[in-house]
C-alpha cells in the first residue's frame, strides 16, 4: 500500500523509522526465540523506552507479544496478549501498513516483516489528516486506503456505497462576499454533511466544496434516503452572511457495490476497484449537476471490466 506524504515532517519521521527498523528487526528477531516471551501478558519495561513513538511487536500468528511505555499509553495495556486485529478492531490480521483512528488521533502503523513477526511503528498523522477549516479527513492520500478497507469489510457487511458530494453556488459567496465568508461556507458545508451521518460513515473534503462520503453496509435504497436527507438539510438550515440567510443547496452522485459470490471469488480488491466506484460516483454527481443542481442522482457501478 503506497500513501504519499505531502508533509515534510511525516516524511522526514519515515526516512528515520528506516533506521529504527533496522535495531528493530536484529533485536526483535532474538528475543522472539525466547518462548517465555511469547507468553508474556505484562509490558516489558526495557522495550525501547527511550522512544516517544509507539512500538509494538507481534509473534507470526499476529498476537501482541510486545510495546514500548509509549504504545501503552496510547492504545492501553490490554492490548498485550491480544491478536492485533482484535486489538485494532480491523476485519483481518494484517501484514501491511495499516490507518488507525483513536479518540481524536490518526496513526499510521508501519510494518517491518521478520522472521519470528512483524514490529510495528507508530505515527501520529493528526495533522496531515484532518483539515484545519472543515474538521473531517480531507487528504486524498488516504481516501482510497479507507474505501479499499471498507470494500473489505462489505464482502461480509453487505453493500457499500459512496456519495460525491459538491456545493452549487460557493464561489458566488466569494466572488460577493470574499474568500473567508467562503471558506466559512464550506466549513457549514461539512458540518450539515456531518450531521446527515452515522458514526460508522466516512466523511472526507476532498478539496474546495467538494465532499465524499463512504457508507459502509449500506444499500442503493439506503443511500438514496441520505441523499435526500442531505439534500433537505441544506434546504432547511440557512447560513447567515452579513447579517443575512442564505441557502446552499447542493448536488450529489452516489453509486453502490454489492458484493456477491461470484465478484468476491472473481474480483481484486484493490486500486482499480476503489477507482471503478469513485469515478461513477463522481459521474453520477456531474448527472446531478446537468440536470439542474439542487437534486442527487444514482449511477449504477460497472463491474464487468473488472471481473
Amino acid at each position: 500500500m503506497e500513501i504519499k506524504f505531502k508533509n515534510r515532517a511525516i516524511f522526514s519521521a519515515l526516512l528515520i523509522s528506516t533506521l529504527i527498523f533496522t535495531s528493530i528487526t536484529s533485536v526483535g528477531s532474538s528475543a522472539s526465540h525466547n518462548q517465555s516471551l511469547r507468553r508474556a501478558k505484562t509490558p516489558s519495561s526495557n522495550f525501547y523506552p527511550e522512544l516517544s513513538i509507539p512500538i509494538i511487536e507481534t509473534d507470526n500468528d499476529g498476537i501482541v507479544i510486545e510495546a514500548n511505555e509509549s504504545a501503552l499509553s496510547i492504545f492501553g495495556t490490554d492490548i498485550i496478549g491480544q491478536n492485533i486485529a482484535t486489538a485494532f478492531s480491523i476485519e483481518s490480521t494484517p501484514r501491511s501498513d495499516f490507518v488507525y483512528e483513536i479518540d481524536t488521533q490518526v496513526f499510521k502503523l508501519i510494518s517491518n516483516i521478520n522472521p519470528d513477526g512483524i514490529t510495528w511503528t507508530g505515527f501520529n498523522i493528526t495533522e496531515d489528516y484532518y483539515d484545519k477549516l472543515t474538521k473531517v479527513a480531507y487528504r486524498k492520500d488516504y481516501y482510497p486506503v479507507r474505501l479499499r478497507e471498507a470494500i473489505s469489510f462489505s464482502t461480509h457487511d453487505g453493500p457499500l456505497s459512496v456519495i460525491m458530494i459538491d456545493g452549487d453556488y460557493i464561489k458566488d459567496i466569494n466572488d460577493n462576499f470574499g474568500h473567508l465568508e467562503g471558506d466559512r461556507a464550506i466549513a457549514f458545508m461539512a458540518e450539515t454533511v456531518k450531521d446527515c451521518l452515522r458514526e460508522s460513515d466516512l466523511l472526507f473534503h476532498f478539496g474546495g466544496d467538494e465532499f465524499s462520503v463512504i457508507l459502509p453496509a449500506t444499500s442503493e435504497d439506503e443511500a438514496q434516503i441520505v441523499a435526500d436527507r442531505i439534500n433537505q438539510a441544506f434546504r432547511d438550515n440557512p447560513i447567515v452572511i452579513n447579517g443575512k440567510e442564505y441557502i446552499i443547496t447542493v448536488s450529489l452522485g452516489f453509486t453502490t457495490f454489492n458484493p456477491n459470490e461470484d465478484t468476491i471469488a472473481r474480483i481484486k480488491i484493490g486500486l482499480e476497484l476503489v477507482n471503478s466506484i469513485t469515478n461513477t460516483a463522481d459521474k453520477a454527481l456531474y448527472n446531478a449537476k446537468e440536470s439542474g443542481k439542487n437534486c442527487n442522482s444514482y449511477l449504477e457501478l460497472e463491474l464487468e471490466d473488472l471481473l
